[in-house]
């Protein structure tokens, strides 16, 4: 089945990325974009992860707005959004995106999506500086993800709580959170993200 081909394509670019090996998920976002599978958002988190903030922007948007199936599959890329919108600065976009895919999760009553729209919105709480109600959000987002057995992204949730915990002083709990992110980073082999721990600590 040459979509099952696609998708699988997809996904390995979705590993390489996650490992920091951007060579190697260009290439597989171009087999699976062949094949016939959109390789977003997976496309859009790469330019991101190269440093091309303004690119990833323009490759997220433009997916956003042609995309042309249901809101539950559009809800990956707003969540994508967010990311790409607080490195871009562009906070009223980040909260757009998290509300919509919460919005989404409670209508179509996914706990996977819910663990993502809590997650998200702890992400834009934290922008904001709220840093109480960003540890509600992701305090929940890393039980729902440990519940449905996701250690990355519990780990990366983690990373903001760590976020979280630095802006209330609290450095004792950051580096708990860091460590334990860290950990799982190691196990899996997520190599982009252990850098960017890296670049935190040493800053």
């Amino acid at each position: 089945d040459v979509f099952a081909v696609a998708g699988g394509w997809y996904e390995v670019g979705e590993i390489r990325r996650a490992r920091g090996d951007l060579d190697g998920a260009e290439a597989a976002y171009r087999e699976a974009h062949a094949l016939g599978r959109d390789p977003q958002p997976g496309l859009a988190l790469l330019r991101l992860a190269q440093g091309r903030v303004d690119a990833a922007r323009t490759s997220i948007a433009t997916a956003i707005a042609t995309f042309g199936r249901s809101r539950l599959e559009c809800a990956p890329l707003h969540a994508a959004q967010v990311d790409i919108a607080r490195a871009a600065g562009e906070r009223d976009t980040a909260v757009a995106s998290a509300d919509e895919v919460t919005d989404t999760a409670a209508r179509f009553e996914s706990i996977g999506l819910r663990a993502v729209g809590l997650q998200v919105q702890g992400a834009v709480s934290l922008a904001r500086g709220e840093s109480v109600v960003a540890l509600a959000s992701l305090r929940a987002a890393c039980i729902a993800w440990n519940e449905l057995d996701a250690p990355y992204e519990a780990a990366r949730t983690r990373v903001l709580l760590a976020d979280a915990y630095a802006l209330l002083d609290d450095a004792d709990a950051a580096e708990r959170e860091r460590a334990a992110a860290r950990s799982c980073f190691e196990r899996l082999g997520a190599t982009a993200d252990l850098r960017s721990l890296a670049a935190v600590a040493g800053s």
